[in-house]
């Protein structure tokens, strides 16, 4: 979270202003969103994807023909560096050079192709062995109907259904208000950087869901409101920047007006001089001073609001849960973290437990025993066997 905020500050700093960067920093900061992803590796890799773009825009920005070799020798280096960290993680591996999707971010969509070319000459499905096709998950970010009749295990999981306005809201507050304020900020000081950020913008809330499908609006995936939150905060840090900057030199600004005068007296010459009065606009400066209060205001209640999503709604673990009483008394429920404790007490050591997907991590490190599938399981077709089991009659299960 920290360093997210900070490379937001310097890539807002980058792209607009100082002002700019301190917005995008602290409403970041306290996004509900993030804050309830902080505690998964989504979080690092938002940072992750957050500064490879500031170092992409800050190289746009001061770029020289003398240094592109070296900027690019540095983002090769860079890259296979980043490569092999990523295999030390256990769950990704070679995921990142083998599927379809990470090869096509250094445009090997071309090597693809001539390996259909071969495959199709040689007749040999063996050539696919080293370069994976795309998964389902980024089909349906294309197309979010791919995945309910192709791949109904991946529709099934409630973080990829089609994302509700009520979610915008209630993550986003008045950032929905003040992104398209910074649109209109972008495209009337139009660079590299306010282009990519719009276009960063535009494109990660097509894919969170504000996109038109069959005349209705859908969504593709729920989390993915998550990666659409830097370019929110960004665009929306514009548009509170640039507002309280014209606002407070609209302050500042005092009207001139010049007058010519001349006097007459005993004993003195016709004398003409230029007096310039410094006088404010009254109603303007009126006018601005409200709509400061009003920002400050809002932001203020954008704070409060961030502080009772994370705190209510996030900050509780998902084995146990919270409610109010009739009363207003907090109620608990522990029933996850008993059944668990029940579990361990009550099976042997090497039993192996057949549960849906959702709660096998849980079994695995709280109940101490070993499981048949889950959220790291990528056999859709074990995965399937299992779902099918269990909404099977008994005897057929």
């Amino acid at each position: 979270m920290v360093t997210a905020a900070v490379v937001a500050y310097f890539f807002g700093k980058e792209i607009w202003d100082t002002g700019a960067g301190l917005v995008a920093a602290a409403l970041i900061a306290i996004f509900p969103g993030y804050i309830s992803r902080s505690v998964d590796n989504e979080a690092v890799a938002i940072f992750a994807l957050l500064l490879t773009f500031y170092l992409f825009v800050k190289a746009v920005n001061t770029i020289s023909l003398g240094r592109i070799c070296f900027t690019l020798l540095i983002t090769l280096s860079m890259y296979i560096l980043g490569m092999l960290l990523a295999m030390q993680i256990r769950f990704v591996g070679f995921q990142h050079v083998q599927s379809g999707e990470h090869m096509a971010v250094f445009l090997l969509m071309q090597v693809f192709y001539f390996l259909d070319w071969v495959k199709y000459q040689l007749n040999d499905t063996n050539v696919w062995l080293y370069i994976s096709p795309c998964t389902g998950r980024f089909y349906s970010l294309l197309d979010p109907t791919h995945a309910k009749p192709h791949i109904p295990i991946i529709a099934s999981v409630s973080e990829h259904q089609p994302t509700a306005w009520s979610s915008f809201m209630f993550d986003y507050h008045i950032l929905l208000f003040l992104f398209p304020a910074g649109l209109y900020f972008c495209f009337k000081r139009l660079s590299d950087a306010t282009i990519f950020i719009v276009m960063y913008g535009l494109t990660s809330l097509y894919f969170a869901g504000v996109m038109c499908h069959s005349l209705y609006f859908a969504g593709v995936m729920v989390r993915l409101i998550f990666v659409a939150t830097p370019a929110i905060c960004l665009i929306s840090a514009i548009a509170v920047s640039a507002t309280v900057k014209n606002l407070t030199s609209l302050l500042r600004a005092k009207q001139k007006v010049p007058q010519t005068g001349s006097s007459k007296g005993p004993g003195s010459s016709k004398a003409s001089s230029k007096v310039t009065l410094d006088q404010a606009q009254p109603f303007q400066k009126n006018g601005a001073i409200a709509l400061l209060v009003g920002v400050f205001y809002l932001l203020s209640r954008y704070a409060i609001h961030c502080t009772w999503v994370t705190s209510e709604a996030y900050s509780s673990p998902s084995i146990v849960l919270a409610a109010r009483g009739a009363h207003g008394n907090r109620i608990i429920f522990d029933d996850y973290h008993e059944a668990y404790y029940w579990l361990t007490q009550n099976s042997p050591t090497d039993a192996k437990v057949m549960s849906w997907w959702d709660y096998g991590y849980q079994i695995t490190a709280m109940g101490n025993r070993t499981v048949i599938v889950d959220n790291n399981t990528w056999n859709n077709t074990h995965i399937a066997t299992v779902g099918r089991a269990m909404s099977s009659y008994e005897d057929k299960a």
